[in-house]
C-alpha cells in the first residue's frame, strides 16, 4: 500500500539512455516499476496479480505472490553482518539430502548457493535475453524463497530498467551501493554496459550469502567500499572452496568486457 500524493511530492532525478538527465516524482518511478514488473512472467520471479488504482482514494495497492519464507538473509546493523534466513537453508538443505543431491565432503552453505544461485542465475538470464530488462538492485535482501515448489524468487523493480538494446549504454548510479559495480560508481561520459552490473550484483550476493558479509566491506562506509571495489582485490575467507573463489573472481571482474556473462 503506497500513498499517491506522497509519491507526488517526492522528487527525483534519473538519466535518460541518452544520457539526458530529467526530474521525475516517485509515484511515476512506481507506474514504471509496475510496468516493467508486468512484463515478466517466469518461474524464478515474483507475479504481480493486480494493480488497484482509483482516482476516489489516495493509496495504490499493489497485490504480489506470495514467497512464504521470505528473503534469503537480513542483515544485522549490530553484528555488520547477513544473517542467513534458517527457514530457507535447512528446507533446500533437507531437499538436497532428500532428492540425493547432498554431496559428502562439500560445505552445506556451499551446497546451498549452489542450489539458490544457479535458479538467480536462470532468472537474470531470461529477463536479459528474452525481455531485455536489467534489474539493478539484486542483493540478498531482493531474493526470495518459495517453500511450495523449492522455487528462488527475485522481487523489487524499483530501479530496473526495460529496452535494453545491445548499443545501450546507461550513465546513472541506481541500486544499492555495496552490491553495485564499480563502473557504475563513476560514470564515464559514454555511460557503461548495463548487463554485466547484474552480474557483478549477483556475484556480490553470492559471495555474501556463504560469508556473511558483501565483499570490499568496509565500517566506514558505502564511500568507502565504492573505492575499495574500484581499487582493491576480492579477499576471500579461508573456507571457500576453489570452484566457489573461481567463479566470484570471474563475476566480480572490474572490467565490464571482461566479466564472466550469464548467457
Amino acid at each position: 500500500m503506497m500513498h499517491k500524493p506522497t509519491l507526488r511530492r517526492e522528487r527525483a532525478i534519473r538519466y535518460t539512455q541518452k544520457g539526458e538527465m530529467e526530474m521525475i516524482n516517485n509515484l511515476d518511478k512506481v507506474y514504471n516499476e509496475v510496468e516493467v514488473w508486468n512484463k515478466i512472467n517466469h518461474e524464478n520471479f515474483i507475479k504481480i496479480f493486480e494493480l488497484i488504482d482509483s482516482e476516489d482514494h489516495d493509496y495504490l495497492y499493489i497485490i504480489l505472490e506470495l514467497a512464504d519464507l521470505g528473503q534469503l538473509a537480513s542483515w544485522d546493523y549490530k553484528k555488520e553482518l547477513y544473517i542467513l534466513n534458517e527457514g530457507i537453508f535447512t528446507s533446500i538443505l533437507t531437499h538436497l539430502k532428500d532428492t540425493g543431491s547432498y554431496k559428502e565432503g562439500e560445505r552445506d552453505v556451499e551446497q546451498v548457493a549452489k542450489y539458490i544461485f544457479r535458479q538467480v542465475a536462470v532468472g537474470i538470464l531470461h529477463i536479459h535475453e528474452e525481455q531485455k530488462i536489467i534489474h539493478r538492485d539484486i542483493k540478498l535482501d531482493n531474493i526470495l524463497f518459495d517453500s511450495k515448489d523449492f522455487k528462488v524468487k527475485l522481487t523489487d523493480f524499483t530501479v530496473a530498467r526495460a529496452d535494453i538494446e545491445p548499443d545501450t549504454r546507461l550513465f546513472d548510479s541506481e541500486g544499492t551501493p555495496s552490491f553495485t559495480a564499480p563502473e557504475c560508481h563513476i560514470v564515464e561520459k559514454d555511460g557503461y554496459l548495463p548487463k554485466p552490473t547484474d552480474v557483478w550484483s549477483f556475484g556480490v550476493s553470492l559471495f555474501a550469502y556463504v560469508s556473511g558479509i558483501v565483499p570490499f566491506y568496509s565500517s566506514g562506509g558505502e564511500l568507502e567500499m565504492q573505492i575499495n571495489s574500484r581499487t582493491k582485490d576480492v579477499e576471500f575467507p579461508p573456507e571457500f572452496s576453489e570452484l566457489l573463489k573461481d567463479l566470484i573472481l570471474k563475476v566480480l571482474e572490474k572490467d565490464p568486457l571482461k566479466r564472466l556473462t550469464i548467457a
